[in-house]
């Protein structure tokens, strides 16, 4: 149909191919062919010279003819939009000759953004909102054009929210984290807790915080729960009215509180006298024969603190810092005056003395002895001389290795540190001494600074060891104190060292016998239970204390039999417990020296248990598992919890008192760490962060495995 005649403006769509338009009638007129023999043409008529009409007559009149007509509509348009790219690349390269301006087709090409729905664009802002809240990063970092250019880079399809936006997708991965710990200690039999108060450096603010220890879902759990502002003054009411309302917001039911440990603070001791005169007279009808209850020190020290390299202390802060050392010694004092203030202290929890803090306790003995105090005031000298000097620092460096550690009365064990130190550069740091023409030591004081390490340094080890939070640490609170006790009597015997070693014995045993020694009289079985249900120390309890634990698990296991009537010991199993025999005797951890050789003696005269015991009373089900003391393998090698994780269905009665015990921590180190955490997010230019946002940050922190 080329040859068709079309009058007018040139037609450019092809379906002018199919028909002509007569100017004077104004009409289009189909010359569509419909008998190919005559030749007859459709000639049909319509007003106009409308593309899009036609179209419609086309479509279902003349199919064919339709098709052939889209076919061509689509070419041209190809066409069409190949010459337009061609004129649109040169005009674009021609003009980025002559200018630096973005050019048009950069902004087309840009991929679309996520919708806020998406589910990629949800992950990525939880991720980044978990990063800024565990990070201590601001949250101003968002608007930063670096991190914004970083964000787009890695997904250009991500558009970052704004501050008061990111804000609350903080608020909200709190309240799930929230929600993931209470689901797994709602689940929990006991909850154990610690609890301190800590100030802002500065003292600008304090806080309270509180972290709980439970047994769930077969592991062990450590979590913080709270980090509240605690306003002066800090009296005993309101430290029990915040811990007992972080209590109700986390709706934990007086039932479920296990134990409580704090440090040995006497100043929350007064706090409580109130508590005293409404308490004394039904404590007294109930013969309550509590254990020794302290309550928590507003500057307590950190224990993870013990690599700080922060050494030296201009003169000003040595003097508070003596004089907070000697404000500690007082409190000492006061607290061994007033025994009886310190039980009514959280009055219907049990209130457990954080261990490492007492063990410092009987070490700060040591400070008061005079024998040692003119060698140890030199070596404190030398490492001040180093400290405030960059060149004989540098030197020492260079040479050994390491940098000289300065005193903090407020660091646990810093004395045993600073002479460790101090002794292992030993030769660097004489021959720093002879370049600068420095005062050093004579051989006799190297000689008494040694035995000082040696004096010191299980005292230092066991307080790291009892400060975990990752393996059972009540279990190892009486293997400690019976091996210091051995390792104090064998001190005495080295020439100097006798006075100061009967000293800290006699506090040693002063505080810690009514632990260890049933004849005691406030005798408190709670932790040679937990030594006795944990392998790696039952050997080395003796029969009198094997005796007194066995009788007071038997009361437990009755309780507990008739709460769970359903449980192994009720259905009268007998099913038996199978443990391969040890075969190589080895001690459960190296480190207690003078026990691994009692525990040696008694598996070398061990016998086979070659039967089991039908578990079918309190008292067999304690049997069945004292009899296993010689049979099981390698011990060292496990953790108390694994340990009774294995003999859940053979021992379940007991294996419920050991798991709930197990996890309880013998200090309150879970507490400091979480106010490291704290101070670490105060620090520069966040240290006016406000305190809801402090405890939002330090939850999601400490708690990050639980989102």
């Amino acid at each position: 149909m080329s040859d068709l005649a079309v009058t007018g403006r040139p037609k450019t769509s092809p379906v002018w191919d199919y028909f002509s338009y007569d100017e004077s009638a104004k009409k289009s007129k189909c010359e569509v062919i419909t008998n190919v023999v005559t030749k007859t043409k459709c000639g049909k008529t319509f007003s106009g010279k409308f593309s899009t009409n036609l179209k419609l007559h086309l479509k279902p009149s003349h199919r064919e003819a339709y098709d052939e007509e889209i076919k061509k509509e689509k070419q041209n348009k190809e066409k069409e939009n190949e010459k337009k790219s061609c004129t649109r690349a040169n005009a674009a390269c021609n003009f980025s000759m002559e200018s630096n301006q973005p050019q048009i087709t950069t902004f087309l090409k840009r991929p679309k953004l996520y919708n806020n729905e998406d589910p990629t664009c949800k992950a990525i802002t939880k991720k980044l909102s978990i990063f800024l809240a565990a990070s201590s990063a601001p949250i101003s970092l968002v608007e930063d054009p670096t991190f914004s250019s970083l964000i787009t880079e890695l997904d250009s399809r991500y558009s970052i929210p704004s501050r008061y936006m990111m804000s609350k997708k903080i608020d909200e991965v709190l309240i799930d984290l929230k929600g993931n710990i209470l689901s797994h200690m709602l689940q929990a039999r006991k909850v154990n807790f610690c609890t301190d108060i800590w100030s802002k450096k500065g003292m600008t603010a304090s806080f309270i915080g509180v972290t709980a220890h439970f047994f769930a879902s077969h592991k062990r759990h450590n979590v913080t729960l709270a980090v509240k502002r605690m306003p002066s003054p800090h009296t005993g009411e309101e430290v029990l009215k915040i811990v007992l309302q972080i209590f109700k917001d986390w709706n934990i039911p007086d039932h479920m509180i296990g134990s409580i440990i704090t440090d040995n603070g006497s100043n929350m001791v007064k706090a409580f006298k109130i508590l005293q005169l409404q308490q004394k007279e039904n404590m007294q009808n109930e013969g309550d024969d509590e254990e020794d209850f302290e309550l928590c020190d507003t500057d307590n020290v950190d224990v993870l603190d013990t690599g700080s390299l922060d050494d030296s202390l201009p003169d000003q802060e040595k003097i508070i810092e003596e004089s907070h050392q000697q404000d500690m010694y007082e409190q000492e004092r006061e607290f061994d005056e007033n025994e009886f203030e310190h039980e009514i202290a959280f009055l219907g929890y049990r209130r457990l003395s954080c261990f490492a803090h007492s063990l410092q306790l009987v070490v700060s003995k040591f400070d008061e002895c005079s024998v040692f105090r003119h060698t140890i005031k030199k070596a404190k000298n030398i490492v001040s001389k180093f400290n405030k000097s960059t060149k004989a620092t540098e030197k020492l460096i260079a040479n050994a290795g390491l940098k000289l550690l300065g005193d903090c009365p407020t660091k646990w064990s810093s004395t045993y540190l600073l002479i460790n130190r101090f002794l292992t550069v030993k030769a660097s740091v004489i021959q720093v001494l002879d370049e600068h023409s420095w005062d050093g030591l004579q051989n006799s004081e190297w000689r008494v600074l040694e035995n000082i390490q040696e004096l010191l340094q299980p005292f230092a080890e066991y307080t790291t060891l009892c400060s975990g939070e990752e393996y059972t640490t009540i279990s190892s609170v009486v293997p400690i104190v019976v091996e210091l006790q051995y390792h104090l009597e064998e001190m005495s015997t080295k020439p100097g060292m006798a006075t100061i070693s009967k000293r800290l014995n006699n506090e040693l045993k002063s505080r810690f016998d009514k632990y260890v020694n049933p004849s005691t009289a406030g005798f408190d079985v709670y932790y040679i239970v937990a030594t006795f249900l944990d392998p790696k120390y039952m050997l080395i309890l003796n029969d009198q204390q094997t005796t007194v634990v066995k009788a007071h698990l038997i009361v437990a296991l009755k309780t507990e039999i008739s709460e769970f009537t359903d449980t192994t010991l009720e259905s009268g199993s007998t099913e038996t417990v199978s443990v391969v025999a040890n075969s190589d005797e080895q001690p459960p951890l190296k480190k207690f020296r003078h026990l691994s050789s009692i525990i040696s003696q008694r598996l070398r005269e061990a016998h086979q248990v070659d039967k089991g015991i039908a578990a079918t009373t309190a008292e067999s089900e304690i049997e069945r598992f004292y009899e296993l003391r010689f049979n099981i393998p390698t011990p060292s090698k496990k953790d108390a919890l694994t340990f009774w994780l294995e003999l859940e269905t053979t021992l379940p009665n007991l294996f419920r008192l050991a798991v709930d015990l197990m996890v309880v921590p013998a200090s309150s180190a879970p507490i400091e760490c979480t106010f490291s955490i704290a101070g670490y997010y105060c620090i520069g230019r966040r240290n006016r962060l406000t305190n809801t946002n402090l405890e939002r940050e330090v939850l999601i922190k400490a708690n990050d495995q639980y989102i």
